[in-house]
């Protein structure tokens, strides 16, 4: 909810906000509903996907979140931005001048050097390309049993080494 909040008080006239949930309860419904009244500005909406509870959960999740990064991207037909609940947003957006925007992490290890806490895209070209590859690698990796902790982050890093060098050229970083 601070995530929501920080939204709110820096962009609440200029972007709308779609929480994707993982095995919501009625409790979070509510809250969803109450949020939508509180902060009408944002303009709520939520989607909802089961997953099976258990050790994997947090591994599944974090890896169908950026699964589902594709999927609204060609169903909202508009610019996406999709920030992990734990950042907090302290300026008004101004959106760049890139088809696609991945954080990077000089000190991190390779297999992190593309931050998944925050990815912008546009609908399209090169962020529509790099985000199929990327969500066919975490879907072959769940489908084959593969449960790495970080599964999210090497795929976001492994499916750069498959884009065109014209791509990668597209590509703010």
């Amino acid at each position: 909810v601070p995530m929501l909040y920080s939204l709110y008080d820096t962009n609440r006239d200029v972007l709308d906000v779609h929480l994707h949930l993982f095995n919501g309860s009625d409790a979070v419904k509510a809250s969803l509903t109450a949020l939508r009244e509180q902060l009408p500005e944002l303009n709520l909406s939520a989607s909802h996907e089961k997953i099976a509870s258990n050790a994997d959960a947090s591994v599944v999740s974090a890896a169908r979140r950026i699964v589902f990064l594709r999927h609204a991207l060609a169903t909202f037909n508009t610019p996406v931005i999709a920030i992990n609940t734990n950042v907090l947003v302290r300026k008004p957006w101004t959106e760049p001048d890139a088809p696609l925007l991945l954080l990077q992490t000089e000190a991190a290890p390779f297999w992190e050097e593309v931050f998944a806490g925050f990815i912008y895209a546009r609908p399209g070209g090169v962020a529509q390309r790099y985000l199929d590859r990327v969500a066919h690698f975490i879907d072959d990796n769940l489908a084959s049993g593969n449960y790495a902790p970080g599964l999210e982050q090497v795929a976001l890093f492994s499916c750069l080494d498959c884009l065109s060098p014209e791509d990668h050229r597209a590509i703010t970083r």
